[in-house]
């Protein structure tokens, strides 16, 4: 369980998991703020908008046809794709003396989740897809998952594999920025068109704040991962 990041203590196990959601928290600030701001627009206070999510979420996992698409993105998914993909194959990778350093554990163990992901091109193709557009999409869902599996660096410096799993939630949750606001009609956050340069500044911001919280979780954690060999850095 150790070398899987995994801790038999349950309040640790949630600590971390609130930690991989509060850190993924900076790099989403500008689609936080947005959806604030869209939110304060619309006349609604704190409570009636948290009223709102939350009967949101239990729509989600209780309509017939949201069921099964909450359970996989929201518990199955984070779950299944961490401990293999995040826990087993940096355990795998760090396994013994004179392997890669951590930061390369953090690159290499994403990647080989990407191109796991390389089959979808195949089923494209046979749906119909043409060759060209199904090799572009195939691309850009490699770099996708290779983009986000840098949760990996969570476990390898010692913040632990539910950090990784809180995160990947997070990340299911808020789905892709929406930069509508950039245009003036059209979009679903077209009308804070005007607010748009202080948007940006906040997403400008949260990517700051993320570099900031990954060198200060580098420097504290560092020293925690009993597991990892310190001669390898």
């Amino acid at each position: 369980m150790q070398r899987l990041g995994l801790s038999p203590d349950v309040l640790c196990t949630v600590q971390q998991s609130a930690l991989g959601v509060c850190y993924m928290a900076t790099l989403f600030l500008g689609p936080l703020v947005v959806s604030a701001m869209a939110t304060h627009r619309a006349g609604m206070g704190f409570v009636k908008a948290l009223r709102s999510s939350l009967a949101d979420w239990r729509l989600r996992f209780t309509h017939p046809s949201l069921r099964y698409h909450s359970v996989r993105n929201y518990v199955w998914a984070p779950l299944s794709e961490e401990i293999v993909f995040r826990g087993c194959v940096t355990a795998l990778l760090t396994a013994g003396d004179g392997g890669p350093s951590r930061w390369r554990c953090a690159l290499l163990a994403p990647l080989l989740f990407g191109v796991a992901h390389l089959h979808h091109y195949f089923s494209r193709v046979s749906e119909g897809t043409p060759a060209g557009r199904a090799r572009v999409e195939t691309v850009v869902q490699l770099a996708y998952t290779w983009l986000f599996g840098f949760l990996a660096f969570l476990l390898l410096f010692g913040a632990g594999l539910p950090a990784a799993v809180g995160g990947h939630v997070f990340c299911n949750t808020m789905g892709l920025p929406d930069l509508s606001f950039l245009s003036k009609e059209g979009g679903y956050y077209s009308d804070l068109h005007g607010l748009r340069h202080g948007l940006l500044l906040a997403y400008v911001a949260g990517v700051v704040l993320f570099v900031i919280a990954m060198r200060r979780l580098t420097s504290d954690f560092g020293d925690d991962a009993e597991w990892w060999p310190r001669s390898r850095g």
